[in-house]
């Protein structure tokens, strides 16, 4: 029996301490720190890390340090990682937000410079294509028939035995004079500028019209340059009960013996035979041809 009880190892008081400590977490945040590139950060929190790092590394090296030590010591030196601030510079996050603001200013500028330039060349052209057609209505329509003849005979090199012009007044389509609940917004005809319109029958020149075929009014062109649209100030044939037609749609231009459409830009476009025409591109006009502005039909007549 004395032998077997000196056989028996025994046990200290501190062992027990020892048994079931995991160090494995403080290990991995002590390799954290270490790997850290302290040179970027302020000073105060580096040495606050330093400290933390040191305490921590006191108790990976304790053998007898309990679990509570090793946790307490793993949670400080994280915090104190946590806690590092780097030196003067602006967060990245913060210069990633800056930078993606002055993007989006930057293209809603261009779009704003972009449409305001477009606006503006639309307008330049509009322009320019006013002041070619009134030239061309202030001109002498020579070869091709004289319109609006002024008072005291003909001009000076008009050739002789022209036929004179004949004053005569277009028909005109006003809108009921009853309320608005009655005969509202009727297709309307009207004089451009002061003066009467003038026909001429010689020279080649036929009459032409428009048959609105929605409502069966048969319209007369009588002016070189006749314009159609819904402004009634602007033009010629005021359509002011559709929507879809432009203020100033479109123009048909009597050039001799031919008639000519030519599309003012409008916003639902203009359409011979169902075809499309290109703004500002004359198409020549043939008798019988279907003229469609928008979505209201006419049929162009030469007589």
């Amino acid at each position: 029996q004395e032998s077997g009880q000196e056989s028996t190892p025994s046990i200290s008081s501190a062992e027990p301490e020892s048994l079931g400590v995991d160090k494995t977490d403080l290990d991995r945040v002590i390799g954290q720190a270490d790997d850290l590139d302290l040179s970027i950060y302020t000073q105060d929190s580096v040495q606050a890390m330093e400290s933390a790092l040191s305490d921590a590394q006191g108790v990976q090296e304790d053998e007898n340090a309990s679990q509570g030590d090793i946790d307490e010591a793993t949670a400080a030196l994280r915090n104190a990682i946590r806690n590092l601030e780097e030196k003067g510079g602006i967060p990245l996050n913060l210069i990633i937000a800056v930078a993606a603001v002055v993007l989006v200013i930057l293209i809603v500028v261009i779009v704003i410079v972009a449409v305001s330039s477009s606006k503006k060349k639309k307008k330049a052209q509009e322009a320019q294509w006013v002041a070619q057609q009134n030239a061309m209505r202030q001109q002498p329509q020579q070869n091709r028939g004289y319109v609006g003849a002024p008072q005291g005979g003909m001009p000076q090199g008009m050739p002789q035995g022209m036929p004179q012009a004949v004053p005569q007044r277009p028909p005109v389509y006003q809108t009921n004079p009853m309320g608005p609940g009655e005969g509202a917004g009727e297709t309307g005809l009207l004089n451009s500028g002061a003066g009467e319109t003038t026909l001429l029958s010689g020279q080649g020149r036929g009459a032409a019209s428009l048959v609105r075929v929605r409502t069966g009014e048969t319209v007369s062109i009588s002016k070189q340059v006749f314009t159609v649209g819904k402004e009634r100030r602007k033009v010629d044939f005021c359509i002011s009960d559709n929507n879809s037609i432009s203020r100033t749609h479109a123009q048909i231009i009597c050039n001799g013996s031919n008639y000519y459409i030519v599309d003012l830009n409008s916003t639902n476009y203009t359409f011979v035979n169902g075809n499309r025409v290109e703004a500002r591109q004359e198409v020549l006009l043939k008798s019988g041809d279907r003229i469609k502005l928008a979505d209201e039909e006419f049929e162009f007549k030469v007589f």
